[in-house]
């Protein structure tokens, strides 16, 4: 089961991405501020990191840097989500989903981001 770090500081759409998510077949760990992900990515090992781009304070940015200058997490890919960069594919080589998006939309881009695509139950493999 992959497992996928949801940060956003809005805790309601946390709550909603984990349980969507689960609901999915993915193992899904949450954090509403960059430290705690970073602390929980290190703790336990992620596959990928689902991300607002813009956090109370921070940046997802300057998280995706972190993970980016740490040995173990470099490898991590990443996926920002934002309502404030319209019509963006990619911010700083990093796929960006707009909100509001569809569940089934932010399944396919994390899908695509993990090596060898994702075999869901009831899904083929997605190939990145």
């Amino acid at each position: 089961m992959p497992v996928v770090l949801v940060v956003d500081d809005e805790i309601d759409l946390l709550t909603a991405l984990s349980d969507a998510l689960s609901a999915e077949g993915w193992r899904v760990l949450v954090a509403s501020a960059p430290d705690a992900a970073f602390s929980a990515a290190r703790s336990c090992p992620v596959d990928v990191v689902l991300c607002d781009l813009l956090l109370r304070g921070e940046d997802g940015r300057m998280l995706k840097a972190a993970f980016d200058q740490d040995g173990r997490l470099r490898r991590v890919p990443f996926v920002f989500m934002t309502a404030s960069l319209r019509g963006e594919q990619l911010c700083c080589g990093v796929p960006v989903i707009e909100k509001p998006f569809r569940v089934a939309e932010v399944v396919e881009v994390l899908a695509r981001r993990l090596p060898g695509g994702l075999d869901l139950p009831g899904r083929a493999p997605i190939a990145g």
